[in-house]
Parts: C-alpha cells; sequence; structure tokens
C-alpha cells in the first residue's frame, strides 16, 4: 500500500516537473522588462543607432566588452561605459541574450530546450512574420512587444 501511495507521488511529482518546465508566465516576463526598463531601454537606443544592421550578445559567456556583429564586422568592442554597466545589470537580472536583427531588438529573458521568451523593440513599429514566433503581444509601451518562440 505504501509503495502505491510513493509511486502515485513520483509520477505525479514528475508530471509537474515536465509541464512547469515550459510554463512561462507572460506577466513575469512583463514585469521583469518594466524592472528593469532603463537599462533595456538605454541598449536598445545604443543598438538602434548603431552602423550594424545585426547585433548579438550571449550574455551568460559575455565577456563584458564585446558584441558579435556578423560574419563582414565580427566581434566589436564596446566603448560606452554607460552601455556597459546598463548590459551588465540586464545579465545581472537573468537575460540571456541581447540580438538585434532585422529591425527588432530582441531580449530573451528565459529559454527552456525548445522555447524562447522575452521582450522584443521594434525599429519600425512592426514586427515582421517569423516562422520561429508563437506568440507576440504588444505591451503598454510603444514599438515593445512579448514574444515567445520556439
Amino acid at each position: 500500500m505504501v509503495f502505491k501511495i510513493s509511486k502515485y507521488i513520483s509520477i505525479a511529482f514528475i508530471i509537474f516537473l515536465l509541464t512547469s518546465c515550459n510554463y512561462i508566465n507572460e506577466n513575469e516576463i512583463i514585469s521583469n522588462y518594466e524592472n528593469n526598463k532603463l537599462d533595456i531601454t538605454t541598449v536598445a537606443d545604443f543598438f538602434e543607432k548603431s552602423i550594424y544592421s545585426q547585433i548579438y550578445i550571449s550574455l551568460p559567456s559575455w565577456d563584458g566588452k564585446t558584441m558579435f556583429t556578423g560574419v563582414q564586422y565580427e566581434d566589436v568592442d564596446i566603448h560606452n561605459s554607460d552601455i556597459l554597466n546598463s548590459i551588465n545589470k540586464i545579465k545581472e537580472c537573468g537575460y540571456e541574450i541581447i540580438l538585434k536583427t532585422n529591425d527588432v531588438i530582441y531580449f530573451q529573458d528565459y529559454s527552456t530546450k525548445d522555447y524562447g521568451y522575452g521582450v522584443a523593440y521594434s525599429l519600425n513599429g512592426r514586427i515582421s512574420d517569423n516562422e520561429n514566433i508563437e506568440v507576440l503581444s504588444q505591451i503598454h509601451e510603444s514599438n515593445w512587444y512579448y514574444y515567445k518562440e520556439h
């Protein structure tokens, strides 16, 4: 009898873990954005004004100064201390990736093996169809969106 109960508890716990790992609340992502809005918008403004059409920073492995700007330019150092400080604060808040591509700047807040979640800033007010984006909803800030990608 005890074996059956512990077996059911184990199965229930495994099901809970499997289902909870893939569920991220949109409100949590938006709340994290709002709590870090100054640093995120500072970096978005910097990326928007940049001459590079593509920029990629993987925050967990970031060296504290370099951004990858594509094959043509490769790695480029950031020399603006305000931008470096903002990127470090974004990293400390758990963000994983900052990416500029096709007039959109993505701030990936959380990811699993199959999904990425975050906020995105559109340079032109819209985000073009992207086959990887599963959920896209505008948040209360102009040109800012919540996204879930696969």
